[in-house]
């Protein structure tokens, strides 16, 4: 299991779970946050938060990523789920004054996914 905790600039703990199989991210959540959690063996990828005693925790999962057209396009799937979730949880609604807002959020998450992802896939290529 790779895990990289991401702060947004906004201070919104945000992490991406990949290369991790589902029985593996049930036993992570019900490790770190006691509740009892399982995630669907026909899932690839999901978007889910929890909540913490300050914060909200964002999470992107995705059992496996290669670059594959079908795993980036997975990747911007939950990238658009996490986006919406963390502007509904600060009180924004999509709508035209907030549109940029949400593009701004949503290019950072997508940005800092990709860096993640590069810098674990050229370790794994070295």
């Amino acid at each position: 299991m790779t895990r990289a905790k991401i702060t947004l600039s906004n201070n919104i703990n945000f992490s991406l779970i990949f290369n991790c199989c589902n029985k593996d991210l049930s036993k992570y959540i019900n490790n770190k946050y006691k509740v009892k959690s399982s995630v669907a063996p026909e899932n690839d990828g999901l978007f889910f938060a929890i909540d913490g005693e300050k914060t909200i925790n964002y999470y992107i999962w995705m059992e496996k990523f290669n670059w594959s057209i079908a795993h980036q396009g997975l990747l911007h799937h939950e990238i658009f789920h996490a986006s919406l979730a963390i502007m509904k949880d600060q009180g924004l609604d999509l709508n035209a004054d907030s549109e940029e807002e949400y593009a701004e959020l949503h290019q950072e998450l997508t940005m800092e996914c990709l860096n993640v992802l590069s810098v674990n896939y050229n370790k794994n290529k070295a």
